[in-house]
């Protein structure tokens, strides 16, 4: 049970979302809701053991724990000298949850990682189906039509289901071969080329790739003691029969659909465009030109970026200026490369708003805004973490390298819960010091 409500808290944003979009109110957040039960259940389960005070002293005397907390207190003192007067105090406390999500698995010290699998594949079917019909709306239909839902709420949730469906592959990887595990790994995988989560797919690509050449001999190994006889071709022959009748399905039924042909057409279109960024001439003298361009009263950054993107490469261009603008800015100063602008400022320098904004990288993000002493401690609590471990279970190092990629691509310092708890699954479970955490 505890497993099922780590997975919900760790993915709640996501699931908020998805309440807003529907005008679902709880009459509380959700997050806070999932987090109060996971802690409840954490507590109870820690009362029936006699040992409950020693595991939690332990867990709070850790190395890593200290660092984390080390880091969030030079947060709350760049406060006082921080350019953004409100947002930054909601940042603070915001970040304050990514601690649930690395407490709980410490201080429980084991968990079952095999439930927390199937809830994450559980979790990631429910958030697709919903996606899959609402998707094309937001891309092409008329979401006006739909006046009970609100798809404000939606924008983005395409990154979300990329990385829900990346952990859900990874995970049935790791698992016995089974028809059932086969039909789902084909269908997480047409789930995720229907997203159009380009730092999904190309990540996911990465990690299958290395998981292949870490566990080649185990493979060749495995493929020369496979029994061949005819009940085992017979079984391969109708898992091949299904798969071909279930893919020719979907291909004819959802391309028979203009909407869903049109997503399906503008994912590869998406993919499609990294290989212009970097290979194509005209495009390159687009980002080079983006990169280099200085905003003036009359046009901002984000007008010319997306002028000189067509509506095509927004997403890569506007990233690549999001590093220009915070090298410009860190390096202005000694005071600003050491201690940066303070705690929510990057929304309010870049956009002169006080509001939420970030740039796409949670290093480049905590040298901006909590300079060099900043990126120091959060690079110290990485280390401890990491030092802890033997890498035995490949596959969970692997769900954890993925999601580090993206916290490297898209995520904000508020945004680490599922990050964060990875980070502590992989720390007890591939713990070399499990009992004393040092």
């Amino acid at each position: 049970m505890i497993e099922v409500f780590f997975v919900l808290y760790l993915f709640s944003g996501v699931i908020k979302a998805y309440l807003e979009t529907f005008r679902v109110d709880l009459g509380i957040d959700f997050t806070l809701l999932t987090g109060s039960l996971l802690l409840a259940l954490v507590a109870v389960r820690l009362f029936r053991n006699e040992s409950f005070n020693s595991t939690v002293f332990r867990v709070l005397k850790s190395k890593m724990l200290i660092a984390l907390l080390t880091f969030w207190c030079w947060m709350l003192l760049t406060l006082f000298y921080t350019r953004s007067e409100t947002y930054s105090s909601y940042k603070v406390l915001a970040f304050g949850t990514n601690f649930i999500a690395f407490f709980v698995p410490l201080v429980l010290g084991k968990m079952n990682f095999r439930l927390v699998g199937r809830s994450l594949i559980a979790l990631t079917f429910i958030c697709g189906l919903v996606f899959f019909f609402l998707y094309p709306i937001t891309l092409y239909g008329s979401p006006s039509d739909y006046f009970f839902l609100d798809f404000g709420a939606f924008r983005g949730q395409y990154q979300a289901v990329g990385i829900l469906t990346s952990l859900s592959i990874i995970y049935i990887l790791n698992q016995p071969i089974q028809l059932w595990r086969v039909i789902t790994l084909n269908m997480l995988l047409w789930l995720i080329i229907y997203s159009g989560s380009r730092g999904g797919i190309i990540f996911l690509v990465l990690i299958i790739l290395g998981l292949f050449l870490f566990r080649f001999n185990d493979l060749r190994k495995w493929i020369s003691s496979v029994n061949w006889s005819l009940i085992h071709v017979r079984q391969l022959l109708i898992t091949l029969f299904i798969l071909m009748v279930l893919n020719g399905l979907y291909v004819s039924v959802i391309y028979d659909n203009s909407f869903t042909s049109k997503v399906h057409y503008r994912s590869f279109a998406r993919l499609g465009l990294v290989y212009d960024s970097l290979l194509k001439e005209e495009e390159r003298e687009n980002t080079i030109e983006i990169f280099n361009f200085k905003p003036t009263p009359s046009m901002s950054h984000q007008d010319f970026v997306n002028s000189k993107s067509e509506d095509r490469n927004t997403s890569i261009n506007a990233r690549l200026y999001h590093i220009k603008f915070s090298y410009s800015h860190i390096t202005s100063s000694i005071k600003t490369f050491f201690f940066g602008y303070g705690v929510g400022s990057y929304g309010k320098i870049y956009t002169g708003e006080d509001s939420r904004g970030y740039p796409h990288n949670i290093l480049i993000e905590t040298w901006f805004e909590m300079g060099l002493v900043g990126v120091v401690l959060l690079v110290l609590f990485m280390i401890l973490v990491v030092k802890n471990m033997k890498f035995d279970n490949v596959y969970i190092m692997a769900m954890l390298v993925f999601m580090a990629l993206n916290v490297l691509k898209s995520s904000s310092l508020i945004d680490l819960r599922v990050f964060f708890g990875f980070l502590a699954l992989t720390a007890i479970t591939n713990a070399s010091r499990i009992n004393s955490f040092r």
